[in-house]
This record gives structure tokens, C-alpha cells and sequence, in this order.
């Protein structure tokens, strides 16, 4: 009887000293196991090192090994753990059943299960939807903490930043030689007559090479002269991922401003004066929509249609210049589309001042050892749907009963965190609770979740859940159908 031609499948999702001694573990077992064995002809190891299980298709090894399998070069295929072999359910079972299709067999050996077995579906596709969930977890889990680093006021930056030092994702020190160039760029702009063409075009004359190397552009002054870094502060989340993808953050996210965070190469005085005069310069229709953080940015979610609200600022230039929050749909699309109130920043601010000093008198208040109350909830909750899958893939319990009490699981888990991750973002203590007379930033980005707007109705939602309602105007009344609007509103808020 001929032997059938075995081999077996490797991976390790990151190149560091402990999952290097995974990868040789697991292809030292292996070539022990299946070349002493007698019933198989073992064809070799394929083994990725250092690439995620999301996708086969960013595996060449795993990509080889199908083709193997496709040539008739293997006839049974081996893996340690459906976590080895991949992180996404749909693909799992996709590459699963083309295998079994032509008569190869793809055997688990942690969960023991052998795919060519009728039953074997349903076991793999839990252990598969389990490896897929761990790896949104873990992902969800390094977002937390870097979105935790942020909140804390911990910088992050990528490997270069020109004019300084970088090491580990952190502003170290001052490259005397790059600041000077810096400094250069900064002062030659400010006198209002040099463009950052000109700039680009000066600097390459000298011969002085740009950040990466080459030659500079007159975008890369533009975003030199724009970036906050070179006066000692700093801006947290500009960008983002999202399915892999670096994405622009333009309100989806959460931004966080560090004043001081590290040494300045210019100073604060000339940084604004550079400001200035780049606003000036831009086409008339865009000022006072000039990228800019406000204590609201992020915060203000409009009740009508879910967008974010934007900072605007209406007759710019004119002695009744006024700044204003309009949901950036009606902005973008008009008020058919959006036709929700703004406020004006000047009455948001004296509106949170109120709603926070009646939320202060409320008692509302964390408990202590809440925090760890709430860690010790979440480790139990983990356990119990680690123990619910053991009796799943056991077949202890069926496939309706598995789903029931999963979903049940994951969504008192996702409560958990969401009550977990409120708690340790404010770090507040009971000196934090003190009423205010003017408006207070501080207290706003600590105590405050996020803004609602609807109809003249502005909401503020606390860290707690709790929620504190007012009804607004801009001042002048400005028509009778607004009016009206306001009116209703004031009305149904007095009723609940």
C-alpha cells in the first residue's frame, strides 16, 4: 500500500525571541514526528515566520504549500492548531473544503480534528470563529492601549521626525544640525516674504537633503510649518487604522493635545506668527475652517443625523465675527439634507460651565475599588466563554445553546470594558469634583463622554452614563420658524 505523502504547515504571527523559539519548536516537532513516522512520506515543512493569520494570502509559505497540495504533491496536510493555520473563519473554511474536494485531508492536532471526518465542520468552524475573535481581541486590546497612552498625554510619533531624535515611537532629543535648518524655514517664512516653494527651492540649492533624503517639496514645508511638534506641543491621533488602512482622522476618533511635551526648536511667538500668515494666504472661501484644534473637536455629535460638528467661524474678518459648532453634513450638503441648529462656542462653553456644576452637586461619583472590581468581572467572563467553547468542541452542548449563551457572554463583556475603559480614562478623585465659574477645558475632556445636539437642545453626556439637558439660543432670535423650533424644544425638554 503506498505511504500518503504528508507535510505540515508552521507560523509565527511576530519576529520577537519568544515566538522564535514557537517557530523552532514547532518545526523541530514536526520533522521529529512525521519523518519517523512509517505511514506517511513526509514531503517537507512549510512554515511562515513573522506574518499574521488573517490572510493566507500574505503567506507565501502557506500559499506554496496549497499549490503543493493542488500539484498532487501532498495528500494529507498537518498543523498543531487551527490558530496556526488561520484567524479568519470564512477563509478557514473556504481553503478547508476546496482541500477536501480533492481528497486532502487538513488534520488539527489540538482540537483533533481531521476535516475529511463528515462531523468535523461544525468543530473547526467554533475553533476557527475562537481563533478569529482572539485576534480581534488582541487587536482591540493594543488599540485600547494606545488609545490609553493618548489619553494619559503619552506621546507617540512614527521613526522620523526632522529636526529631532526618535526612539521606540518617542521624542528623545534635539539634532542640532536638522534644527538649525528648522529654524531657518520658520523665520524665513514669517517675514511674509518667502513661499514654501521658494523655501523648498532655496533649501535644495544648498544641497541640504530632506527628511527621507532627495530633495525637498513645497508640500513637505507647508506640513513642516503646520505641525505643532517644533513648538514643544503635541497632537495624539491625527491618523488612524482601520482594516489595516492609515486613515486621516477628520473627527472619528478622539484627539488629545499635550502642551510641553518635549523641547521646542522654535518658539511660541514666531510658531503663530507662521500661522498667521499661512491662514492669511489661504483662499479667502476656506478661513476659519483652517485645521485647528478646538476644546470641542471630536466631541459634538449631531442628534439628527450622527455626523460630527465642525468649528466654523461666521463674518470672518468683520467686528461681528462670531465662532461657531454646525453639524459638518449641513455644512457639507446643506440644511436639506441637515437642517439641525449650531451653537455658537461662546454659549456651549457657559452651557457646559452649568451642566457640569450640577452634575458635581449629583454626587455622581466614582466608587472605590471599582476598577478592580470591574478587572476581576472581565477575567471571569473570559473564563467562562473559554470553558463554553471546551463544551462546544466536546460536543457537550449544541450549536443553538453555543451561540445563545456566547452572544449573552460577549455582550456583558463588551459592557464591561466600555464601564473598565470609562473608569481608568478619567482618573478622577474626590478633589476633582469642584464647581467652576468659567469655562474649564480640563474639566470638560475628563468628565464628559460626548455632545449631543437636536433641535436647540444641547446634552451633555457624562464619564457615568448620566446625561444633562439645556435648551440654547445663539442670541438673536433670527426668525419666527426658529423661534418656533426653539420653543418646542424648551417645551418638551420642561415635559421629558
Amino acid at each position: 500500500m503506498d505511504k500518503k505523502k504528508a507535510a505540515a504547515y508552521a507560523r509565527v504571527s511576530t519576529n520577537g525571541k519568544m515566538q522564535a523559539h514557537s517557530y523552532e519548536f514547532q518545526s523541530r516537532y514536526w520533522n521529529e514526528r512525521l519523518s519517523n513516522d512509517e505511514t506517511y512520506e513526509y514531503v517537507g515543512l512549510f512554515a511562515d515566520k513573522g506574518i499574521s493569520g488573517k490572510f493566507a494570502n500574505r503567506r507565501p509559505q502557506f500559499m506554496a504549500l496549497m499549490d503543493a497540495c493542488k500539484k498532487g504533491e501532498v495528500d494529507v496536510v498537518f498543523t498543531k492548531s487551527v490558530q496556526r493555520f488561520a484567524r479568519n473563519t470564512e477563509e478557514m473554511l473556504t481553503i478547508v473544503r476546496e482541500l477536501r474536494e480533492i481528497g486532502i485531508a487538513v488534520i488539527f492536532e489540538k482540537e483533533n480534528i481531521n476535516t475529511l471526518n463528515p462531523d468535523s465542520e461544525i468543530f473547526l468552524t467554533i475553533a476557527a470563529a475562537v481563533a478569529e475573535d482572539d485576534l480581534v481581541r488582541y487587536s482591540d486590546n493594543v488599540s485600547w492601549s494606545i488609545q490609553d497612552r493618548f489619553q494619559r498625554g503619552e506621546c507617540i510619533i512614527g521613526p522620523r521626525l526632522y529636526g529631532y531624535e526618535v526612539a521606540k515611537a518617542t521624542i528623545t532629543t534635539i539634532n542640532p544640525e536638522e534644527a538649525k535648518v528648522v529654524k531657518e524655514i520658520f523665520e524665513r517664512y514669517a517675514t511674509g516674504k518667502s513661499s514654501s516653494r521658494e523655501i523648498a527651492a532655496w533649501l535644495n540649492e544648498r544641497g541640504i537633503p530632506a527628511a527621507l533624503g532627495g530633495k525637498w517639496a513645497d508640500n513637505q514645508i507647508r506640513a513642516m510649518l503646520r505641525n505643532e511638534k517644533y513648538k514643544g506641543d503635541m497632537l495624539l491621533q491625527k491618523t488612524f487604522l482601520e482594516n489595516g488602512m492609515k486613515k486621516t482622522n477628520r473627527g472619528e476618533k478622539d484627539c488629545y493635545y499635550v502642551e510641553n511635551s518635549h523641547e521646542p526648536i522654535v518658539d511660541r511667538e514666531l510658531w503663530e506668527k507662521v500661522q498667521t500668515i499661512m491662514d492669511a494666504r489661504t483662499n479667502k472661501k476656506l478661513q476659519g475652517q483652517v485645521t485647528k484644534l478646538y476644546p470641542f473637536t471630536g466631541m459634538i455629535i449631531c442628534g439628527e443625523c450622527g455626523h460630527k460638528y465642525t468649528h466654523k467661524v461666521n463674518n470672518s474678518g468683520l467686528i461681528w465675527q462670531a465662532n461657531f459648532w454646525k453639524c459638518h453634513n449641513s455644512i457639507t450638503h446643506g440644511v436639506k439634507v441637515c437642517g439641525n441648529s449650531g451653537i455658537k462656542e461662546s454659549v456651549i462653553n457657559d452651557l457646559f460651565v452649568e451642566c457640569y456644576n450640577e452634575f458635581i452637586k449629583g454626587g455622581y461619583k466614582t466608587n472605590e475599588g471599582e476598577e478592580g472590581r470591574l478587572q476581576a468581572t472581565l477575567d471571569n467572563l473570559y473564563k467562562e466563554e473559554n470553558e463554553l467553547t471546551m463544551l462546544s468542541i466536546r460536543g457537550l452542548i449544541n450549536q443553538r445553546q453555543y451561540e445563545n449563551e456566547r452572544q449573552a457572554l460577549l455582550s456583558e463583556i463588551r459592557a464591561t470594558q466600555q464601564k473598565l475603559q470609562d473608569i481608568r480614562y478619567c482618573h478622577l478623585q474626590a478633589t476633582d469634583f469642584k464647581a467652576i465659574e468659567t469655562f474649564d477645558e480640563e474639566k470638560l475632556h475628563r468628565f464628559v463622554r460626548k455632545v449631543i445636539i437636536h433641535r436647540w437642545v444641547v446634552t451633555f453626556e457624562f464619564y457615568n452614563g448620566v446625561q444633562i439637558s439645556r435648551t440654547y439660543t445663539n442670541g438673536q432670535p433670527g426668525n419666527i420658524k426658529d423661534w418656533k423650533l426653539k420653543q418646542k424644544a424648551r417645551r418638551e425638554l420642561a415635559n421629558g
